[in-house]
């Protein structure tokens, strides 16, 4: 996937990490119903920045 660019600045916007508060934690889409529960189907999430106005945006990898 190409970089995104920003909706605000029409700036390539660049692929970015983002913290989180616990331990190993990662920002991730779950599927819904019983297998979403058991983490079949997850996927991880890809953070993206502005580097003009530093808006974030999160994208599914």
């Amino acid at each position: 996937m190409p970089d995104p660019v920003c909706p605000d600045c029409d700036v390539e916007m660049a692929e970015t990490n983002c913290d989180t508060t616990g331990t190993n934690d990662r920002i991730h889409l779950r599927g819904e119903g019983l297998r979403g529960a058991l983490g079949v189907g997850r996927r991880d999430v890809v953070a993206y920045v502005c580097p003009a106005c530093s808006l974030v945006r999160f994208y599914a990898a």
